[in-house]
């Protein structure tokens, strides 16, 4: 995981952040199939199926305006976490249809899965930010949080949903 610390003078800045995020998922899923009918005689056989496991995804972040700029002052705050890598866990569920043909299946299958993404950190996090009040005999900070931080780039779970259509060939 990296990131960086700004700080941010005006609130006119934060209307132009660009982020280009790029997210991989490597699942391992467990996985049972029930044929509905596999008989040999019908033309089409239907199948469902469910599984879990748990996957690894890699979220990375890009940003021009984060990167170029320099910020100076005491107003906001960002912490940019540009890269991380989390483990999470998985939940599938799938159904399709093999069509046979000769030596031959044409497979159509529609597939959900919902990854567990918590675990990640916000892409960027903006805090206002006040001097230390002079009555304050804490330790030697420069700023106090003036209200809890706005996380821009959290992920709780995502569901991706696909649809494919292929030809098993035997050898």
């Amino acid at each position: 995981m990296s990131g960086g610390e700004a700080v941010v003078t005006n609130t006119e800045f934060l209307r132009s952040i660009d982020l280009r995020t790029s997210m991989y998922i490597v699942p391992l899923t467990l996985n049972l199939t029930y044929q509905l009918h596999d008989d040999g005689v019908r033309k089409i056989n239907p199948y469902i199926g469910g599984g879990i496991g748990f996957c690894v995804a890699k979220r990375d972040v890009e940003s021009r305006t984060l990167k170029e700029k320099r910020y100076a002052g005491p107003n906001y705050y960002l912490d940019f976490n540009d890269s991380q890598t989390v483990t999470g866990q998985m939940f599938q569920l799938f159904a399709g249809i093999e069509i046979p043909l000769k030596n031959m299946k044409i497979v159509a299958e529609s597939t959900t899965a919902l990854y567990d993404l918590k675990n990640f950190d916000p892409i960027v996090s903006i805090s206002h930010r006040e001097p230390v009040p002079e009555y304050y005999e804490g330790t030697d900070i420069d700023t106090v949080p003036a209200e809890n931080p706005i996380d821009i780039g959290v992920f709780r779970e995502e569901f991706i949903t696909s649809i494919s259509i292929g030809l098993v060939v035997p050898f």
